[in-house]
């Protein structure tokens, strides 16, 4: 780590290590993809899923309780009409070190429902499948009510969001402190073949 200075002292046999001035290091959490299911009614989680956006994550620093998560790309799925798909390898995040710092009760064992509150992200997304017009989009966090709270068995969370096509006027999803499912999934490396 830039900066820091670690002291090794031997006391009996015994190694003891000591950081001075560095923030306690901490091991990082595997590789997330957290979705966000928007339903056709939100207050009904058995609703057909009109759209969702994944998030891939990528932990870059943890302290004690938090991991500073990179979105290093945001996946977009229309999943009912056309069934399209975009992506953005570069979003918008709006924090100011460009991570999402959410805090785990167990940080090696990442939960849906901790990343409720995600931060505010925007950027146009282009065209992956059955499509070549780009999506612009912008996504955050929103205060989630009692209702909310106990949807989608507490993995729910409340979003403000925004769909619209490049050049278009409407947009194919629009939601204001709307209630979402949270699926969380760590990412593993894939098994080697045989």
């Amino acid at each position: 780590m830039s900066g820091s200075r670690i002291v090794l002292w031997v006391i009996g046999a015994t190694p003891l290590l000591c950081a001075q001035n560095v923030r306690a290091m901490y091991a990082l959490p595997a590789d997330q993809l957290v979705r966000y299911e928007m339903h056709e009614d939100p207050n009904d989680s058995e609703s057909e899923v009109v759209l969702f956006a994944a998030l891939y994550l990528s932990a870059q620093s943890s302290d004690s309780e938090a991991v500073g998560w990179l979105i290093v790309d945001v996946l977009i799925i229309e999943t009912s009409g056309q069934h399209r798909e975009w992506v953005d390898f570069s979003p918008y995040v709006g924090t100011p070190d460009g991570l999402w710092w959410v805090v785990h009760t167990h940080i090696q064992d990442p939960v849906a429902s901790e990343f409720d509150v995600p931060p505010f992200l925007e950027g146009t997304a282009a065209g992956l499948y059955n499509t070549s017009t780009g999506l612009e989009y912008s996504v955050g966090g929103a205060s989630c009510d009692p209702l909310c709270a106990v949807m989608y068995n507490g993995d729910a969370a409340a979003l403000d969001y925004d769909f619209i096509e490049d050049g278009g006027s409407e947009p194919i999803a629009h939601g204001a402190s709307e209630t979402v499912a949270v699926i969380d999934e760590p990412l593993l490396p894939p098994e080697p073949m045989p």
